[in-house]
Parts: structure tokens; sequence; C-alpha cells
């Protein structure tokens, strides 16, 4: 079985086809991982991909200098009988103007193209080369201009590149042995469009521009199954006469960019976790794979809907149905110190109290699991033994808690109606046609120092909760109906916006508040679960979990319990194993199959440790272009802490001695 290493030079995804795109024969070695780094992470960092890829012959070299112009009269300074000279005039209206001028214009050297006007050059060289073309569009007066560039002999074999405003317009395209430049009319509107200049020179290094940062890397198998995603991320280069002439990049998922986006959550009453992350992800505008694929307002080459973009639709998802319906979902995160999505992700997974949340590079996507995940009677679906690796890391005892201690932050739904905000540096002027916007953060009615949530807010009213006055008329009149008041709410902040719609006036405001019903946060507390027999064998190994999303005591106690019934045994385990294997073994495809759920058995005869343990993290790593040994790790985590009680199962139904019961 081979392997496959692919760069994205199109930036589309993949969706074209390009002879290109393969440099698995420039791969000197390549390593990658996902998942959990560690049995018990609940939020897997970013995976990452590095690479080393060969540059000896320079093909990967970035910032080289443009060699000679391979367009004729590139420049518009020569004409014949109405037509550039070297450019053949397809149909329409096609005349010689000036600098600054469109159609019907009388100076000379640039060329106009009026309504279905259209020229095209066919540009005829040697070999296989990477150009930089670049239109110099003068004026649009009217209409889109479309260019369209046509090659053979490599796909893809053309594509069309969409402007609407004037300017220096630069992109990479490949060819062999000719170039084709098309420009014409986008659309059936009008049309008026100058062109300055029209340039393609080749470039010395075969990839250049093409390992821009953000641009996918994608590994497969010989199957053509998809084993790793990413973005680049950074580029290095050995350069001088006595280097090693390698390139090495590194590829990030899109975790990275999830966890540091900024975000104000909801409020949500009696979600699941699964339905707490679905509002993050339409709420954080996450970009996969890239973000000129889709609707940007006013972005050239990101606004033509349906021609050149789409619109914004959110990563693909597989998340599980919670286990728990969580009673108040975004009120008590902001703290006055803002939040990402990080915190809230890593909130929400941990009331699983076993959960993961973390991408999966095989599909491109964000994945939930339950608790229950590991707990759920589940076909093993390998099983291998300790001589099958080349290392095992095992723990004794590793993970043995039996003093649990759980936080939680009950909370206390307050009066309706009660004033949640007010604007503390009053008065504010506002100017005609002005509009302002105000942070809110709620706070106690009762303690102004204490944050709180915040449900039923209600719309501001004009007179009440915003009173303003013109200074001419005086404080006493209120003026405040000619504002339109916006709100934005979230369930621990909001935003105001108060626009002027006056246009000759401006006004004092005098009064600015907030009001709708709190969710007050009460002093946090604690539960506890112990085992005696475990800390009388074993010592006292106490561990706490902070879980701020939960409020009942009673679902509390009940997770302490479970989680002193997973831990308080002492147990051997496999915490992470390794294996290498090359194109010929066996087993390959199974070990390649491996990943994050993936069930295994593993037995060690010299032990006779036999066990069931779920993947939850894989690392990769490949020499020699992906045709020689691959290596395998494995981080493990026990299934036999997770089986709970099943009626009349063997091995799962002596209560307290090989199960327990389900949480």
């Amino acid at each position: 079985m081979s392997y496959t290493v692919e760069l994205d030079i199109n930036r589309d995804d993949f969706a074209t086809a390009s002879t290109l795109r393969d440099i698995t024969a420039y791969v000197e070695n390549l390593q990658w991982n996902a998942g959990m780094a560690q049995p018990y992470d609940e939020v897997a960092q970013p995976s990452k991909l590095t690479l080393m890829l060969n540059n000896s012959d320079g093909r990967f070299n970035q910032g080289g200098t443009p060699g000679t112009e391979a367009v004729i009269n590139g420049d518009f300074e020569n004409w014949t009988g109405g037509v550039p000279d070297d450019w053949t005039s397809v149909t329409g209206t096609v005349t010689e103007v000036g600098p600054g001028e469109s159609y019907g214009g009388t100076g000379s050297g640039e060329c106009n193209l009026y309504n279905d006007g259209e020229i095209l050059q066919d540009v005829v060289f040697l070999g296989f080369k990477a150009f930089e073309i670049t239109i110099d569009i003068d004026e649009i007066i009217a209409g889109t201009l479309r260019v369209e560039i046509q090659s053979s002999g490599i796909l893809p074999a053309y594509k069309r590149f969409i402007f609407s405003t004037p300017g220096v317009k630069k992109f990479k395209w490949y060819a062999e042995a000719h170039l084709t430049i098309w420009c014409y009319r986008h659309g059936s509107s009008d049309f008026d469009c100058t062109l300055a200049n029209v340039s393609a020179r080749p470039l010395e290094a075969r990839y250049e521009g093409m390992l821009a940062k953000g641009t996918l890397i994608r590994v497969k198998d010989g199957s053509g199954n998809q084993l790793y995603k990413g973005k680049i991320a950074e580029v290095t280069q050995d350069v001088g006469a006595y280097s090693n002439r390698t390139v090495q990049i590194v590829c990030e998922d899109p975790m990275l960019e999830l966890l540091d986006a900024e975000y104000s959550p909801s409020l949500l009453e009696g979600a699941t976790v699964d339905q707490a992350l679905a509002e993050i992800f339409n709420k954080v505008v996450i970009a996969w794979p890239y973000k000129h694929m889709y609707w940007m307002l006013g972005v050239e080459g990101a606004s033509e809907l349906d021609v050149s973009t789409k619109l914004y639709s959110p990563p693909a998802t597989d998340f599980n149905t919670g286990s728990y319906a969580l009673p108040y979902i975004g009120d008590n995160m902001e703290r006055g110190r803002g939040l990402d999505a990080q915190s809230m992700i890593r909130e929400l997974v941990k009331t699983e109290f076993g959960g993961l949340f973390y991408w999966e590079p095989r599909t491109s996507t964000f994945t939930f699991r339950t608790r229950r995940w590991g707990i759920e009677p589940t076909t093993v679906d390998s099983v291998w033994s300790t001589a099958d690796f080349a290392r095992v890391k095992s723990s004794y005892a590793k993970d043995l808690y039996n003093d649990i201690t759980i936080e939680y932050e009950p909370r206390e739904i307050g009066a309706a109606g009660s004033i949640l905000w007010e604007e503390s540096g009053l008065p504010i002027r506002i100017k005609a046609q002005e509009t302002k916007v105000f942070q809110v953060r709620y706070t106690d009615p009762d303690d102004r120092n204490t944050p709180c949530g915040a449900k039923d807010l209600i719309q501001p009213a004009l007179g009440v909760d915003v009173f303003a006055y013109d200074e001419w008329y005086g404080p006493a009149i209120d003026r405040s109906k000619f504002f339109l008041v916006r709100l934005e709410a979230a369930g621990g902040t909001a935003k105001i916006e108060i626009t002027n719609m006056r246009t000759n006036r401006e006004f004092l405001i005098t009064t600015l508040q907030l009001r709708g019903t709190p969710i007050l946060r009460r002093p946090r507390r604690k539960v506890t679960a112990q085992d005696g027999p475990s800390i009388r064998d074993n010592g006292q190994h106490p561990h706490e979990w902070q879980v701020s999303m939960l409020d009942s005591e009673d679902y509390v106690q009940q997770a302490a319990d479970w989680l002193l019934s997973k831990f308080k045994d002492p147990a051997v385990n496999f915490e992470e194993v390794e294996l290498t294997l090359d194109d010929n073994s066996a087993r390959l495809a199974e070990a390649l199959a491996v990943k994050t759920g993936t069930h295994l058995t593993i037995t060690d005869s010299w032990t006779g440790h036999d066990a069931d343990y779920f993947c939850v993290g894989e690392r990769h790593q490949l020499m020699g272009g992906g045709s020689n040994a691959h290596t395998f790790i494995w981080t493990l985590k026990p299934a036999s802490r997770d089986q709970y009680w099943l009626l009349g199962v063997s091995g799962r139904s002596e209560l307290g001695y090989t199960t327990k019961l389900a949480f």
C-alpha cells in the first residue's frame, strides 16, 4: 500500500484535478497526530502535520523574481486597423483610448472593451512553466470584467477570474506549450472597461506562491482514503550553498481557529451539550476550508454569489446527543473578561464526565462524543498482542482517585423586569445621525459588583429605559422618540445600539438602562464521594472537578459517585502502544483503520493481560515519500472502567466486581 501527499494548488478544496498537486515524490518524511494526547483528555489540542520536502531542484522556492515578459504588446502601445497588435478581437467593440479614459476616449496606449468587446492572446512557449499573471485595469465604468485563462497539457484546463473594480490584479497559473488569456464581459449588463496592461511572466520555481498560509495539504492511503487534511501554518526553507535544500511545512486543522474565536453565548435553557455546541458553530464563523469560498461583502473574488463563492455554512459536525439537559447554558461564563469558544467548549464537555470533543482529520469533521460512547456495548474492531508492538507504555494505579470532589454553581431566578444594567457615564451627547454602541454586562440588582445571567430581556422602551433631551428645549421634554434602538442579547452580555435619526439635532442621553429577569449566581458548593476501603489500601488520592454549568446537587452527587466507582481501584493499563509496519505487512490496512473511537482488544502472554481499550488518539510517522515504514502510535483509554451493569450478560452483570451502575 502506498501513500499520496497532495497540495491544493488551486485553493478549491481539491475540486479541480491537477497533475501538479501530487507532491509525494518529494516527501522525505512526514508525521501527524489526531485525537487526544492523554487517555482522559476531554478536548483535543489542534492536530498538526509536519512535512519535509526535497527541494534540490528549487521547485518549492518562494519569493523569486518573475522572468521575461511572455505577452506580446501587453501594454497596448501598438495598434493596426483598430485592433491591438498580436491580440485577437473576437467580437464587439474594441478601441484604443488613453489613460483614465473610457469608451469614446481619444487618447492612446490603452485598450477599451465596450459591451461585447473581447480580446485574447495565445502565448506559445517551450515546456512546462508557472506564470505570474497581472491584469492592470485602469477603469471599469460599467459591468464586470471576466478574465479566462486557458491552457493545455495540464489540468485544470481553464479558470475564470471576475473583477468589478479597477487596479492591478495578480494571480499564479500553470501551463504547458501555450497559454491563452481571454478578457471579456461577465454577464449581460452594460460593459465599459479599460485595460492598461496584461502581463504573463514565467516563474523559475514551479510551486512559486503555492505554499501560502492557509493552503490545504492532504494525505491519502493507497486506497484513496483520506488520513489527514489541514492548512499550511508555517513554511521553513533551508537555503544556502551548503544547505540540505529542503522545505519544512507545518499544517494545522481548524481546531485552533475555533478555540481562539471570540464568542458571546446565547442563553439556552434545558439544552444538551450537542445543542449548545451547534449554537457555537452557528455563531462563530469558522471558514473551512477557505474563507474565499464563502460570500464576503465587498471582497472582490468572494462577493459574486454562485459565481466565485457561496453562502457560508458551518463545517461538518458529528455530535452525539448529550446525556443531560443542562438547566442554563451561557449565563455564567462571561465574567467581565470576555469569552472565547475554547472556554465554552471545555465547560460544556466537562458536564459529560467522560465526553470527548475533537477534530477528525479523516473526514474533516468536528466530533463530540458523550460519556456513553465508551460504555455502550460495541463490537471489538481488532485484536492485538504485545508481540505486535515495538513499544508498550504501561502504568499501574496511575489514575487512582478515591476522594472525589465536584464544585458546582447553583442559580436562582430573580424578579422579572429587574434593572440589570445602567449606563454609568451619563449624560452622553449623541450627534445628528450618529450611532453609539454600549456593551452591557448584567449585574445582580441587589449587588452591582456581582455579575449575573439574564433571560426575558425587555426591549429598551423610549422615555422609560432611554431618555434624552434637546438643550434648546430643556431636560423636561423627552426627545428619545427620534432614536432607533437595537438590542442584541446573549446569556451574560448584551449590545445596545442607539442611532439619532435626526439630521440637524443633537441630544443628551440622561437615562439608559436594560431590564429583564436575572439568573443569579449563588456561592459555589461542593459534593464529595469517598471510598474507605480504597483509602485504607492505597492511601488517600483526591481529585477535584469544577463544573460551573451544573446547579443540581442530586445530579452532581450522582456524578461524583460515578467517578468514584470508575477510579477508586488500582489497575494495570496500557496507555500507549507503538508499532511499525511496511507496505508488505498483512496488517497494514487494519492498522490504518484504527482511529479515535476504535475498539481494541490487547493481550500480553507474559503478564496475562487481556483487556479492551478505546483508541482516543493517534500519531503517525512516515519516511521516504510515504512508501517505506509507517509508524503508528495509539493513545489508549481502558474500556473496563466504563463498563456498566447489564442484566444477564456474563462479565457485565457482577455488580461491584466486573461492572457498576451506569450514570
